[in-house]
């Protein structure tokens, strides 16, 4: 879902930013594997309840277009209650996105 053959992958310096945000680790992995398969995104981040208190939440990035359409089918797959929330930052400031993707 990165960047196919002969294509270049995303900077992360560029494009729309996606986080969602989940109650438990299974269903941030479930939602994130369904994101990156759904749209043409880069999975920027993954954090899996160590210091969340059993939440679990993921960064994706691309063009805005393909971060609402990952975000959205994360969302789809996503069950019981288990969705914090989610956000879409268009045009996320340089400072942000560097505090954001931080390691």
């Amino acid at each position: 879902s990165a960047a196919r053959a002969g294509e270049r992958e995303p900077d992360p310096g560029e494009g729309a930013l996606g986080i969602l945000e989940t109650f438990s680790v299974c269903a941030a992995l479930l939602a994130a594997d369904r994101a990156v398969k759904a749209a043409e995104v880069v999975l920027r981040q993954l954090r899996l309840a160590r210091g969340l208190g059993g939440r679990a939440y993921f960064v994706i990035s691309g063009e805005l277009h393909q971060v609402e359409a990952g975000i959205e089918a994360g969302r789809a797959i996503i069950h019981d209650g288990m969705l914090l929330t989610t956000e879409i930052i268009a045009r996320p400031h340089a400072d942000l996105r560097r505090a954001l993707l931080a390691p």
